[in-house]
């Protein structure tokens, strides 16, 4: 026979293992029935020999086994785990669940569509050369004619919005919040063994490997937005329909948005500061239709953070998919909006108990400007006093200069530990006069 093998074991791993408080004197007597032999090492400690005829027990496990199995596995006492206090959702989880509440409370379906797509980019009109096209490749597909995953929500969700429509739904208003998969700046690398642990290296190089997947938050809006009715006229939706439910979005969670025109036939020509330029190329704002289709940033900084596009779908995109005319859809980057989440908490004023004054204003001003950009501009002239600002009308005709329109604005004015006097709203309309036309080049439409 082979020379007998002893082990080092702590008394006190039985109760450990076990939650039973054997004491070291039965733990020996039940080690010594099996056939060990005990050679103490100090008060805590001793060395065990088994038997030839158990070369099972092989470690403290083993042995631990075996005093419970003698003892009685009814002696462990049946007690539940102390469980630790918790932390709560992340910002980002409660900022998700709020965004997808929202949109659900507004009327929209939520959905949840497979990753996998194939020839989705090609239906969608995008260029050869179109980034959205590098998407990563499975080396083993679910199907073999979907090898590629998405790199857009809207890649599989307008095809979730084409089946309810060829179904015969008359109102299609469906959204997801789903990660995508973006294959920029990955690093591939090979399979690893599985022989042994990976070192530090090859963790490094799987972490390069691993492609980014940010989430996003899409949705498609087909067919009636409000149905006839005795006391209502049938509507159908638009493009003001998408770019409000991301106006919606940024409300809920205390981020404010910058709408502009997402492409242009010319460059933009106003003064003072401005958005990132607009498309050129009709493709670039693939799949959207190029007249119809807003580009929305978000202020970080001195900087701009692109976070949207919304508006209606081009004409072959919603051929290509089967989809009613002018449908509408918006995808919008919602890791990138919840990095832009104050950690300062909210000040809520208190309510005035004055009565409020109202001004309207009708400002001409190049036709390229974004309306946001204009409403920026009169709130900082305004200063603490502006309480609400609307647009009310948009005129382009013979009674404006060509390239120009007329945005007219209502501003209901308020301070809140006195009623304003006349002088005071006039001097507001004053400085918003002026502030626009230094920094707007505006001028007041007669």
């Amino acid at each position: 026979l082979p020379e007998p093998t002893s082990y080092e074991f702590a008394l006190s791993d039985a109760e450990r293992l076990t939650g039973v408080a054997y004491t070291p004197e039965r733990v020996r007597q039940l080690l010594e029935e099996v056939g060990c032999a005990i050679e103490a090492i100090d008060d805590e400690r001793v060395r065990v020999t088994p038997p030839s005829w158990r070369p099972d027990l092989t470690g403290a496990a083993h042995f631990v086994e075996e005093i419970a199995r003698l003892d009685g596995y009814d002696n462990i006492p049946s007690v539940l785990p102390t469980a630790p206090a918790g932390t709560g959702l992340t910002l980002a989880q409660r900022a998700r669940r709020l965004v997808a509440q929202g949109l659900a409370h507004a009327g929209l379906t939520q959905v949840e569509s497979y990753p996998f797509v194939s020839d989705s980019f090609d239906r969608q009109g995008m260029k050869e050369d179109d980034p959205r096209r590098q998407a990563v490749k499975l080396r083993n597909p679910l199907a073999d004619d979907a090898p590629l995953l998405r790199t857009s929500v809207l890649d599989t969700l307008l095809d979730v919005a084409a089946r309810n429509c060829a179904r015969g739904i008359p109102s299609v208003a469906i959204y997801e919040v789903a990660k995508v998969v973006h294959s920029q700046g990955v690093v591939p690398t090979g399979l690893i063994s599985a022989e042994h642990r990976p070192s530090d290296e090859q963790l490094a190089a799987l972490e390069a490997g691993t492609p980014p997947q940010p989430w996003h938050v899409g949705a498609v809006l087909a067919g009636q937005a409000l149905p006839a009715g005795i006391v209502s006229t049938q509507r159908s939706f638009d493009w003001a329909d998408a770019v409000q439910a991301v106006r919606s979005i940024a409300d809920q969670l205390g981020v404010r948005i910058e709408v502009t025109r997402a492409w242009l036939a010319q460059p933009m020509t106003h003064k003072g500061p401005r958005l990132p330029e607009a498309a050129t190329d009709p493709a670039e704002v693939a799949p959207y239709h190029p007249g119809r289709v807003a580009r929305i940033f978000a202020r970080k900084g001195k900087d701009f953070v692109e976070l949207a596009l919304a508006g209606e779908l081009s004409p072959k995109t919603c051929k290509a998919f089967g989809l009613p005319a002018r449908s509408c859809a918006f995808e919008l980057d919602l890791d990138a909006l919840i990095a832009l989440i104050s950690d300062e908490p909210l000040q809520v004023k208190p309510v005035s108990t004055y009565p409020a004054a109202k001004e309207d204003l009708a400002l001409v001003v190049a036709n390229d400007l974004p309306v946001s950009r204009v409403e920026q501009v009169i709130r900082q002239a305004a200063g603490a006093l502006i309480e609400d600002l609307s647009l009310f009308d948009v005129y382009e005709g013979d009674q404006v200069p060509e390239g120009f329109r007329s945005l007219a604005f209502s501003l209901r004015l308020r301070a809140s530990d006195h009623t304003l006097t006349p002088d005071e709203v006039q001097k507001v309309r004053a400085d918003v006069i002026a502030k626009t036309e230094k920094v707007l080049g505006a001028t007041l439409r007669g």
